[in-house]
């Protein structure tokens, strides 16, 4: 590292705003600016903040232009970690609780990496602890915590936590424990969770969660401890394992925080409750499960700020946001996404919400439980315990002159056919189902006894949709797909030699996955007059689908492609999550589009999608090797 002279602004960056600086880095383009900018005059947030929440820059690149922005040196803890002799000039404490890793000894200067360099307390703190003049860096705070965590923790940051609280613990975990409704075990119990070494082993657990942009932590209790999991852009993480020394007491402490009954461990409880961090309110859904070995804690991490998207922050191609702005201009008629449990479509949703949300509009939510806080928007929470379902809640909010209507999750019959005939009676509704596409979502909603007339008539239109791990930019590099992965795409390896495709490597800022975040990939069902009049006679699913790809319907599959030769994701990742989906479609060599197999000729492109045998006439695929029909090989 090379210390700056003095914490002096250049004249090209003096007074220049931080988004100006990051365009001119080429970190976000104006276009984009513009977009946060406009989110940020909604929210409040600072800027760095909203474009960090809309993922279109990384906290390397804000550090980066603060750094110029104020004149002090950048700390790229990654490639120049930091030198033992300066952490070992600083306490361990002193780092910890100021947020900093010391950088560099060079003399009687000690370059320290802070992301605030106003911070006087620390810097004299610092400088009191080392004996040292104090030169501030800027560096990124996740870069920070971790340098943090290798420096001063030579063992897994676990390790010192868990000792501590094993040293604490040892004596009164050493009890058999008597009946789950004793008193005495209740109150051995509260007071082990709230002993001091636990509470900073439960608030190091959700820290790193928060760290980590993990979506759930699982604690999972078995015969030789306590397996702790972080699921971080959709997949599953291992952690270090908590000792069963302290695994009642930190899943005690969880309970409590939750408010829930620490006495009962036969049965399963569900709880929340919220933390501030980073000037960020973060909700934590706790679920218990009794185990054989204990209780199992699922963590479910909800930002009260990332899941409030624009519907331009979703990455839907232009055509699909064209068409979801045309579909949000009506004013009756029911708009459902689909897909499995956690593919985004809560955060769809509440992008829709968000376009919709204006003070002419009176926009009411039925949802179990609320993820997000809407404001200017009347939400409402169902109860089964007490009778209030979302059936009943749809009946009940008829009456309060609702606009548009958000069903959370259509579940059954009652509540779908409540949801069509508010369409049909003047509403926009819009909703959720669980279908693997957006074709078999009308065969869904027929099965739950939503007349056919209603469906024809009312559905304006159905968005599918996956969630796709998205390349790390840091150890992005171009790859060469395997025959495997084109087979089970059924895509032409002569298509693909023209494009370029890449993984991820592996590096220290995506903790070797080579994945970074994710993005959503889309297939998008409007529903045109062809279509209704098909769905009123009673036409097949694959009917229907033919017909919604002739008229140019693209896939999930088609989607992921597209965002592939972007670069954005990879094709491991598209076979991953939508390989099972399109059961029977096949992809056009010309223009990739999804074409079904009695196809003889592309729809899009025209490109020839058959071809006969030479020996028997029958129609055969362009990539097949031999006839099925007389097995005779093809010239």
């Amino acid at each position: 590292f090379s210390l700056p002279s003095a914490p002096m602004l250049s004249p090209s960056s003096k007074h220049k705003p931080l988004g100006l600086l990051l365009c001119e880095q080429g970190a976000v383009t104006a276009q984009r600016l513009e977009e946060a900018l406009a989110q940020q005059a909604q929210s409040g947030r600072r800027l760095g903040e909203m474009l960090l929440l809309l993922d279109l820059v990384s906290e390397e690149q804000i550090a980066q232009a603060l750094a110029e922005q104020w004149g002090y040196g950048y700390a790229d803890l990654v490639l120049q970690p930091p030198s033992p002799a300066a952490v070992a000039a600083v306490p361990a404490e002193v780092a910890e609780r100021h947020r900093i890793v010391p950088v560099l000894i060079d003399g009687k200067e000690l370059a320290v990496a802070m992301n605030d360099p106003f911070h006087y307390e620390a810097l004299r703190d610092i400088g009191f602890a080392s004996g040292l003049s104090v030169r501030p860096m800027i560096g990124a705070p996740g870069a920070i915590q971790r340098a943090i965590e290798e420096c001063y923790r030579r063992r897994h940051p676990l390790a010192a936590l868990v000792e501590e609280s094993a040293q604490q613990q040892d004596r009164a975990l050493q009890i058999v424990p008597v009946a789950a409704s004793s008193r005495e075990a209740v109150e051995e119990a509260e007071a082990q969770s709230q002993a001091a070494p636990i509470v900073r082993l439960v608030d190091h657990l959700l820290r790193t969660a928060l760290t980590l942009r993990a979506s759930d932590l699982h604690l999972e209790p078995g015969a030789d401890g306590c397996r702790i999991r972080y699921r971080i852009d959709g997949m599953l993480q291992e952690d270090e394992r908590l000792p069963p020394t302290v695994q009642a007491p930190v899943i005690s402490r969880l309970k409590i925080l939750a408010r829930l009954d620490i006495a009962e461990r036969r049965l399963p409880q569900d709880g929340a409750f919220r933390i501030r961090a980073d000037g960020r309110d973060i909700d934590l859904r706790v679920s218990v499960l009794p185990l054989p070995y204990g209780e199992k804690v699922v963590v479910r991490v909800l930002d009260q700020t990332v899941g409030l998207a624009g519907l331009d922050a979703l990455g839907c191609s232009e055509l699909l946001l064209g068409q979801l702005r045309a579909q949000l201009r009506r004013t009756r008629g029911i708009l459902l996404v689909t897909g499995p449990t956690g593919s985004g479509k809560t955060t769809t949703l509440y992008a829709m919400i968000q376009a919709l949300n204006q003070p002419i509009r009176n926009i009411v939510t039925v949802e179990d439980p609320i993820e997000y806080r809407i404001r200017g928007v009347n939400q409402v929470q169902v109860n089964p315990d007490i009778g209030l379902t979302f059936a009943q809640v749809l009946r009940a909010l008829l009456r309060q002159d609702p606009d548009v209507i958000l069903v959370g999750e259509i579940r059954d019959g009652e509540t779908a056919q409540i949801a069509f005939r508010a369409a049909m009676t003047g509403h926009l509704v819009l909703s959720t189902v669980h279908t693997n596409d957006a074709p078999s979502t009308i065969t869904r909603l027929l099965d739950l006894g939503v007349p056919r007339y209603l469906v024809a008539s009312q559905l304006i239109g159905v968005i599918a949709q996956r969630l796709a791990r998205t390349v790390c930019p840091r150890c992005r590099m171009e790859a060469t797909p395997s025959e495997e992965l084109l087979t089970a795409l059924r895509l032409p390896s002569e298509t693909v030699k023209t494009r370029r495709t890449f993984t991820g490597g592996g590096c220290a800022h995506c903790r070797g996955q080579g994945y970074w975040g994710r993005t959503a990939l889309y297939e998008s069902l409007l529903l045109t007059g062809g279509l209704r009049e098909l769905i009123a006679s009673g036409a097949s699913e694959q009917t229907l689908r033919s017909h919604a790809l002739a008229a140019g319907m693209v896939t999930l599959t088609s989607d992921g492609l597209a965002k592939v030769w972007r670069g954005a994701t990879t094709l491991e990742e598209v076979v991953r999550v939508t390989a099972a989906d399109d059961v029977g479609a096949s992809l056009c060599p010309g223009c990739l589009r999804s074409v079904e197999p009695d196809y003889l000729w592309c729809p899009g492109c025209g490109v020839e999608l058959q071809r006969q045998c030479g020996a028997c006439y029958r129609p055969v695929r362009p990539d097949w090797q031999h006839c099925p029909h007389c097995r005779e090989p093809l010239v």
